[in-house]
């Protein structure tokens, strides 16, 4: 420690964060096999997780802001909606994707 050391000093602030509303429009494709990229269309969906029939999945986001995911293995064939929960609130599109074998 030198001799230049201050004690640290509190500074009262009124601090607001502003967090923007997620939007979910669609995917694309509609329909697809395991290992299919599913590409995600909405806005601020960074942190969102995906649900799918009741599996929650971590989308991933590219650095030109695209969001997808690749449909697991363990999901069995079927038709699923796909919900997105952000800040709280859950997104769902109109849209099914169909999982094929």
């Amino acid at each position: 420690y030198g001799h230049d050391w201050t004690p640290t000093i509190w500074v009262d602030t009124n601090l607001k964060v502003a967090i923007k509303q997620a939007t979910f429009t669609g995917f694309s494709p509609l329909s697809g096999n395991y290992n299919t990229k599913i590409n995600l269309q909405g806005q601020n969906l960074r942190g969102a997780t995906v649900h799918i029939g009741v599996n929650v999945l971590f989308p991933t986001i590219d650095d030109y802001g695209n969001v997808y995911l690749y449909m697991p293995m363990y999901i069995l064939p079927g038709k699923y909606k796909i919900s997105i929960f952000q800040n709280g609130e859950w997104l769902t599109s109109d849209q099914y994707f169909e999982l094929k074998y």
